[in-house]
């Protein structure tokens, strides 16, 4: 999206220069390209931010949750996948296991569990 504005030259409605005033004109260009580029349920959520800046700044926090969420199931499949070899090969010595399951490893409580 950020180069399609970049293309119509109206990017800059979106993230002004040097505190310039953005001219009316660009700034609802700039509004009906993030508005094209969008799903209508996301629209409804932005549809009252009056400026194109404003309705980036909320997509931008919209999305910052996704990209958490996103980071946080990549380090639980990193854990999972560190973690899974050292269980198949415990599984023929009960020691072993008990011990392992007896581990606190931070992000991974439920593998333990899962055993």
């Amino acid at each position: 999206m950020k180069v399609f504005m970049q293309a119509q030259d109206v990017w800059d409605a979106v993230e002004p220069v040097d505190d310039v005033a953005v001219d009316p004109r660009m700034d609802k260009m700039a509004l009906a390209a993030i508005y094209q580029g969008i799903p209508e349920e996301t629209l409804l959520m932005i549809a009252e931010k009056e400026t194109a800046e404003e309705a980036w700044t909320t997509l931008k926090t919209m999305h910052l949750g996704d990209d958490q969420v996103k980071n946080a199931k990549n380090a639980r499949i990193t854990i999972a996948t560190r973690v899974q070899p050292v269980f198949q090969l415990a599984l023929g010595e009960p020691k072993i296991l008990q011990s392992l399951v007896k581990l606190d490893v931070p992000g991974s409580g439920h593998l333990p569990k899962a055993i």
